[in-house]
Protein backbone atom coordinates (compact mmCIF):
# COMPACT_ATOMS: atom_id res chain seq x y z
CA UNK A 1 0.00 0.00 0.00
CA UNK A 2 2.85 2.35 0.86
CA UNK A 3 4.53 1.59 -2.45
CA UNK A 4 1.31 2.45 -4.30
CA UNK A 5 1.06 5.77 -2.46
CA UNK A 6 4.67 6.58 -3.26
CA UNK A 7 4.09 5.69 -6.90
CA UNK A 8 1.01 7.93 -7.02
CA UNK A 9 3.00 10.76 -5.40
CA UNK A 10 5.85 10.41 -7.89
CA UNK A 11 3.41 10.38 -10.83
CA UNK A 12 1.71 13.48 -9.45
CA UNK A 13 5.03 15.34 -9.09
CA UNK A 14 6.11 14.39 -12.62
CA UNK A 15 2.77 15.50 -14.04
CA UNK A 16 3.01 18.81 -12.12
CA UNK A 17 6.51 19.44 -13.46
CA UNK A 18 5.27 18.63 -16.96
CA UNK A 19 2.45 21.16 -16.65
CA UNK A 20 4.79 23.80 -15.24
CA UNK A 21 7.22 23.24 -18.09
CA UNK A 22 4.41 23.50 -20.61
CA UNK A 23 3.16 26.69 -18.99
CA UNK A 24 6.66 28.18 -18.87
CA UNK A 25 7.25 27.32 -22.52
CA UNK A 26 3.92 28.89 -23.45
CA UNK A 27 4.80 32.04 -21.51
CA UNK A 28 8.15 32.23 -23.27
CA UNK A 29 6.47 31.91 -26.65
CA UNK A 30 3.93 34.61 -25.76
CA UNK A 31 6.68 36.95 -24.61
CA UNK A 32 8.67 36.27 -27.77
CA UNK A 33 5.61 36.93 -29.92
CA UNK A 34 4.79 40.15 -28.07
CA UNK A 35 8.34 41.42 -28.52
CA UNK A 36 7.90 40.96 -32.27
CA UNK A 37 4.89 43.27 -32.18
CA UNK A 38 6.88 46.46 -31.67
CA UNK A 39 9.60 46.19 -34.26
CA UNK A 40 10.92 48.25 -37.14
CA UNK A 41 11.92 46.56 -40.39
CA UNK A 42 14.60 48.31 -42.42
CA UNK A 43 17.38 47.91 -44.99
CA UNK A 44 21.05 47.94 -44.01
CA UNK A 45 24.02 46.66 -45.99
CA UNK A 46 21.49 45.84 -48.74
CA UNK A 47 19.78 43.26 -46.53
CA UNK A 48 16.58 43.00 -44.48
CA UNK A 49 16.88 43.72 -40.76
CA UNK A 50 14.58 44.28 -37.78
CA UNK A 51 15.19 46.20 -34.54
CA UNK A 52 13.44 47.71 -31.56
CA UNK A 53 12.06 51.25 -31.99
CA UNK A 54 15.10 52.65 -30.16
CA UNK A 55 17.46 50.88 -32.59
CA UNK A 56 18.51 48.15 -30.15
CA UNK A 57 18.46 44.38 -30.73
CA UNK A 58 19.24 44.64 -34.44
CA UNK A 59 18.83 41.34 -36.28
CA UNK A 60 19.72 40.53 -39.88
CA UNK A 61 17.10 38.39 -41.65
CA UNK A 62 18.47 37.93 -45.20
CA UNK A 63 21.81 37.37 -46.90
CA UNK A 64 20.83 38.37 -50.45
CA UNK A 65 22.54 41.79 -50.59
CA UNK A 66 19.66 43.01 -52.77
CA UNK A 67 16.74 44.13 -50.58
CA UNK A 68 14.48 47.17 -50.90
CA UNK A 69 11.12 48.42 -49.68
CA UNK A 70 10.28 46.17 -46.69
CA UNK A 71 6.62 46.10 -45.66
CA UNK A 72 5.19 44.31 -42.60
CA UNK A 73 2.15 42.06 -42.77
CA UNK A 74 -0.53 43.39 -40.37
CA UNK A 75 -0.24 40.28 -38.15
CA UNK A 76 3.54 40.67 -37.80
CA UNK A 77 4.22 37.15 -39.08
CA UNK A 78 5.99 38.11 -42.30
CA UNK A 79 7.64 40.93 -44.24
CA UNK A 80 7.31 41.60 -47.95
CA UNK A 81 10.29 43.13 -49.73
CA UNK A 82 11.69 43.70 -53.21
CA UNK A 83 14.71 41.82 -54.52
CA UNK A 84 15.72 41.53 -58.17
CA UNK A 85 12.72 43.75 -59.01
CA UNK A 86 10.36 41.00 -57.80
CA UNK A 87 8.39 40.72 -54.56
CA UNK A 88 9.64 38.30 -51.91
CA UNK A 89 8.23 37.27 -48.55
CA UNK A 90 10.19 36.57 -45.36
CA UNK A 91 8.32 34.22 -43.00
CA UNK A 92 9.22 34.37 -39.28
CA UNK A 93 7.88 30.86 -38.63
CA UNK A 94 10.37 29.28 -41.05
CA UNK A 95 13.07 31.95 -41.01
CA UNK A 96 13.18 31.75 -44.81
CA UNK A 97 12.39 33.93 -47.81
CA UNK A 98 10.49 32.85 -50.91
CA UNK A 99 9.67 34.62 -54.15
CA UNK A 100 6.08 35.75 -53.63
CA UNK A 101 4.93 37.67 -56.71
CA UNK A 102 6.73 36.97 -59.97
CA UNK A 103 5.16 38.17 -63.21
CA UNK A 104 6.57 39.64 -66.44
CA UNK A 105 7.95 43.12 -65.81
CA UNK A 106 9.19 44.44 -62.51
CA UNK A 107 7.05 44.33 -59.34
CA UNK A 108 7.90 46.84 -56.60
CA UNK A 109 6.54 48.79 -53.61
CA UNK A 110 4.32 46.12 -52.00
CA UNK A 111 1.93 47.03 -49.18
CA UNK A 112 -0.84 45.17 -47.32
CA UNK A 113 -4.37 46.37 -46.70
CA UNK A 114 -5.06 47.00 -43.01
CA UNK A 115 -7.12 43.80 -42.67
CA UNK A 116 -4.35 41.77 -44.31
CA UNK A 117 -6.57 40.34 -47.07
CA UNK A 118 -4.99 42.20 -50.01
CA UNK A 119 -1.61 43.30 -51.28
CA UNK A 120 -1.14 46.32 -53.52
CA UNK A 121 1.99 46.94 -55.59
CA UNK A 122 3.48 48.72 -58.59
CA UNK A 123 3.96 46.75 -61.81
CA UNK A 124 5.71 47.55 -65.08
CA UNK A 125 3.15 47.85 -67.89
CA UNK A 126 3.57 47.47 -71.65
CA UNK A 127 2.96 51.20 -72.25
CA UNK A 128 6.15 52.94 -73.37
CA UNK A 129 7.16 56.34 -72.00
CA UNK A 130 9.22 58.12 -74.66
CA UNK A 131 10.35 60.84 -72.28
CA UNK A 132 11.84 58.45 -69.69
CA UNK A 133 12.76 55.74 -72.19
CA UNK A 134 11.03 52.99 -70.22
CA UNK A 135 7.64 51.38 -69.75
CA UNK A 136 5.10 53.20 -67.63
CA UNK A 137 3.71 51.67 -64.46
CA UNK A 138 0.33 50.37 -63.35
CA UNK A 139 -1.02 49.55 -59.90
CA UNK A 140 -2.00 45.96 -59.20
CA UNK A 141 -3.77 44.19 -56.34
CA UNK A 142 -3.45 40.57 -55.23
CA UNK A 143 -4.93 38.36 -52.54
CA UNK A 144 -2.92 37.87 -49.35
CA UNK A 145 -1.39 34.65 -50.67
CA UNK A 146 -0.09 36.40 -53.80
CA UNK A 147 -2.68 34.95 -56.19
CA UNK A 148 -5.65 36.47 -58.05
CA UNK A 149 -3.59 39.40 -59.40
CA UNK A 150 -5.58 42.17 -61.06
CA UNK A 151 -4.75 45.57 -62.54
CA UNK A 152 -6.33 48.20 -60.30
CA UNK A 153 -5.15 51.42 -61.97
CA UNK A 154 -4.14 51.10 -65.61
CA UNK A 155 -1.06 52.79 -67.03
CA UNK A 156 -1.83 56.26 -68.31
CA UNK A 157 0.17 59.36 -69.08
CA UNK A 158 2.09 59.25 -65.79
CA UNK A 159 4.34 57.00 -63.71
CA UNK A 160 2.70 55.64 -60.54
CA UNK A 161 4.46 54.25 -57.46
CA UNK A 162 4.25 53.66 -53.69
CA UNK A 163 0.55 52.69 -53.55
CA UNK A 164 -1.12 52.26 -50.16
CA UNK A 165 -4.65 51.41 -49.12
CA UNK A 166 -6.49 53.97 -47.03
CA UNK A 167 -7.12 52.34 -43.61
CA UNK A 168 -10.84 51.82 -44.37
CA UNK A 169 -9.88 50.15 -47.66
CA UNK A 170 -12.18 52.13 -49.99
CA UNK A 171 -9.44 54.26 -51.58
CA UNK A 172 -5.74 54.11 -52.31
CA UNK A 173 -3.09 56.81 -52.32
CA UNK A 174 0.01 56.78 -54.50
CA UNK A 175 2.75 58.98 -55.93
CA UNK A 176 2.10 60.13 -59.47
CA UNK A 177 5.08 61.34 -61.49
CA UNK A 178 4.24 63.56 -64.42
CA UNK A 179 7.15 62.79 -66.65
CA UNK A 180 7.04 65.88 -68.85
CA UNK A 181 7.57 68.09 -65.77
CA UNK A 182 9.36 65.57 -63.50
CA UNK A 183 6.86 66.50 -60.78
CA UNK A 184 5.50 64.09 -58.15
CA UNK A 185 1.96 64.48 -56.79
CA UNK A 186 -0.11 62.69 -54.14
CA UNK A 187 -2.99 61.07 -56.00
CA UNK A 188 -5.94 59.05 -54.72
CA UNK A 189 -8.03 56.41 -56.45
CA UNK A 190 -11.54 55.45 -55.37
CA UNK A 191 -12.21 51.74 -55.82
CA UNK A 192 -15.94 52.25 -56.39
CA UNK A 193 -15.96 55.25 -58.74
CA UNK A 194 -12.56 54.46 -60.32
CA UNK A 195 -11.73 58.14 -60.25
CA UNK A 196 -8.25 59.58 -59.72
CA UNK A 197 -8.12 62.78 -57.65
CA UNK A 198 -5.37 64.74 -55.88
CA UNK A 199 -4.89 65.59 -52.22
CA UNK A 200 -3.53 68.99 -53.24
CA UNK A 201 -2.09 70.78 -56.26
CA UNK A 202 1.49 70.99 -55.00
CA UNK A 203 4.23 68.81 -56.49
CA UNK A 204 7.31 67.37 -54.80
CA UNK A 205 5.66 64.72 -52.59
CA UNK A 206 7.51 61.52 -51.68
CA UNK A 207 6.35 58.17 -50.25
CA UNK A 208 3.31 58.52 -47.88
CA UNK A 209 2.02 56.66 -44.81
CA UNK A 210 -1.22 56.78 -42.78
CA UNK A 211 -1.63 57.30 -39.04
CA UNK A 212 -3.35 54.41 -37.17
CA UNK A 213 -6.36 56.62 -36.34
CA UNK A 214 -6.85 57.33 -40.07
CA UNK A 215 -6.78 61.11 -39.50
CA UNK A 216 -3.35 61.96 -40.88
CA UNK A 217 -1.02 61.20 -43.75
CA UNK A 218 2.71 61.83 -43.43
CA UNK A 219 5.07 62.19 -46.39
CA UNK A 220 8.35 63.72 -47.38
CA UNK A 221 8.46 66.70 -49.73
CA UNK A 222 11.40 67.82 -51.85
CA UNK A 223 12.22 70.77 -54.10
CA UNK A 224 15.54 70.85 -55.94
CA UNK A 225 16.08 74.58 -55.33
CA UNK A 226 14.95 74.74 -51.71
CA UNK A 227 15.53 71.30 -50.18
CA UNK A 228 13.49 68.76 -48.27
CA UNK A 229 10.77 68.78 -45.62
CA UNK A 230 8.69 66.22 -43.72
CA UNK A 231 5.00 67.12 -43.80
CA UNK A 232 1.71 65.92 -42.35
CA UNK A 233 -1.69 66.27 -44.03
CA UNK A 234 -4.87 66.35 -41.94
CA UNK A 235 -7.16 64.24 -44.12
CA UNK A 236 -10.45 65.86 -43.01
CA UNK A 237 -9.37 69.39 -43.95
CA UNK A 238 -6.36 68.63 -46.20
CA UNK A 239 -4.39 71.16 -44.18
CA UNK A 240 -0.60 70.73 -44.36
CA UNK A 241 1.74 70.99 -41.36
CA UNK A 242 5.55 71.01 -41.58
CA UNK A 243 7.03 68.55 -39.09
CA UNK A 244 10.59 69.25 -40.28
CA UNK A 245 11.27 72.56 -42.01
CA UNK A 246 13.11 73.06 -45.28
CA UNK A 247 16.64 71.62 -45.21
CA UNK A 248 18.91 72.37 -48.15
CA UNK A 249 20.53 69.29 -49.71
CA UNK A 250 18.45 66.84 -47.64
CA UNK A 251 15.27 64.87 -48.09
CA UNK A 252 13.13 63.02 -45.57
CA UNK A 253 11.46 59.91 -46.89
CA UNK A 254 9.88 56.55 -46.01
CA UNK A 255 8.03 57.81 -42.90
CA UNK A 256 6.08 55.27 -40.85
CA UNK A 257 3.85 55.77 -37.80
CA UNK A 258 4.22 53.84 -34.54
CA UNK A 259 1.30 51.52 -33.58
CA UNK A 260 -0.26 54.19 -31.35
CA UNK A 261 0.47 57.04 -33.76
CA UNK A 262 2.49 59.02 -31.21
CA UNK A 263 5.83 58.65 -33.02
CA UNK A 264 7.15 58.57 -36.59
CA UNK A 265 10.22 56.80 -37.90
CA UNK A 266 11.79 58.06 -41.13
CA UNK A 267 14.87 58.06 -43.34
CA UNK A 268 17.08 61.11 -43.75
CA UNK A 269 19.09 61.42 -46.99
CA UNK A 270 21.69 63.89 -48.19
CA UNK A 271 22.60 64.79 -51.75
CA UNK A 272 26.09 63.65 -52.78
CA UNK A 273 27.60 66.03 -55.31
CA UNK A 274 30.28 63.54 -56.30
CA UNK A 275 27.79 60.72 -56.95
CA UNK A 276 24.94 63.00 -58.05
CA UNK A 277 22.38 61.06 -56.01
CA UNK A 278 20.89 60.92 -52.53
CA UNK A 279 22.60 58.76 -49.91
CA UNK A 280 21.17 57.78 -46.54
CA UNK A 281 22.35 59.41 -43.31
CA UNK A 282 20.35 56.86 -41.37
CA UNK A 283 17.02 56.19 -39.68
CA UNK A 284 15.53 58.67 -37.22
CA UNK A 285 12.53 58.71 -34.90
CA UNK A 286 10.55 61.66 -33.56
CA UNK A 287 7.30 62.51 -31.82
CA UNK A 288 4.28 62.90 -34.10
CA UNK A 289 4.34 66.67 -33.58
CA UNK A 290 7.88 66.89 -34.99
CA UNK A 291 9.70 67.24 -31.66
CA UNK A 292 12.36 65.00 -30.11
CA UNK A 293 14.19 64.03 -33.31
CA UNK A 294 17.00 61.54 -32.77
CA UNK A 295 18.97 59.08 -34.86
CA UNK A 296 18.44 55.42 -33.97
CA UNK A 297 20.21 53.48 -36.76
CA UNK A 298 23.01 55.10 -38.81
CA UNK A 299 23.69 54.07 -42.42
CA UNK A 300 20.28 52.38 -42.73
CA UNK A 301 17.22 53.14 -44.83
CA UNK A 302 13.58 52.37 -45.71
CA UNK A 303 12.10 51.83 -42.22
CA UNK A 304 8.63 50.33 -41.73
CA UNK A 305 7.06 50.26 -38.25
CA UNK A 306 4.87 47.24 -37.52
CA UNK A 307 1.30 48.48 -36.95
CA UNK A 308 0.43 45.85 -34.36
CA UNK A 309 -0.31 46.82 -30.77
CA UNK A 310 1.28 44.66 -28.04
CA UNK A 311 -1.23 42.32 -26.49
CA UNK A 312 -3.46 41.91 -29.56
Amino acid sequence: MLKNKNLILVCFLVFTLFLNDRTFSKEKNIKKEQKMKNKIAFVMQNNLWIANPDGSEQKQLTQTCDVNEPSWSPDGKSILYVSGRKIWKYDFATGKSDKFIDMPGYCISPSYSLDGTKIIFTHESNVWDYFLGQNRTEICVASADGTDIKVLVKAGETMMNYPKFFPEGEDIVFNELRTEKISSYLATYNLASRKVEYLNSESGWLRPDFSPDENFLVAGWYNYEHGGELRMIRLKTLGVVKLIGTTKGCQYTNPSFSPYGDKIVFEKDFFSSSKQTFLSYGIYVMNADGSGIREIIPDASEPDWLQLVTGE
